[in-house]
């Protein structure tokens, strides 16, 4: 699973050098209030507020909300945040497929298929 892991890893390390995207970007973090602080009321109105950029996903709001803390406004540390899910969700698959009795070969295969996408 290492070896899997840092090939990902290496393929993908250069989006920690990208900067923010004039897509979503200013809704969910830069312009949304709900990021902004990292409190019991924005914590409250993570699950409360009935939908953000037309979706309810107050997870998603909470880690953004979490990165914006420690972070502010510096793309870098929410770039690592996601790439560190990635690797997370990467390893889970593997496992997943080792639990599922998958042949090692092929719960690697797909792993990095995975990771790779």
């Amino acid at each position: 699973m290492g070896i899997i892991l840092s090939v990902v890893a290496f393929c993908l390390y250069p989006v920690l050098s990208n900067d923010w995207v004039n897509w979503d970007d200013p809704l969910y973090v830069l312009g949304n209030p709900l990021v902004q602080e990292l409190n019991g009321d924005s914590f409250r109105a993570a699950f409360t507020t009935p939908e953000v950029v037309g979706l309810y996903h107050p997870l998603t709001i909470l880690s953004l909300a979490v990165d914006y803390h420690f972070w502010a406004e510096d793309a870098l540390g929410f770039h690592l945040t996601n790439l560190i899910f990635h690797l997370l969700n990467t390893a889970l698959v593997f496992l997943l497929f080792r639990k599922l009795k998958a042949p090692l070969i092929v719960a690697g295969f797909v792993a990095l298929l995975f990771g790779m996408h």
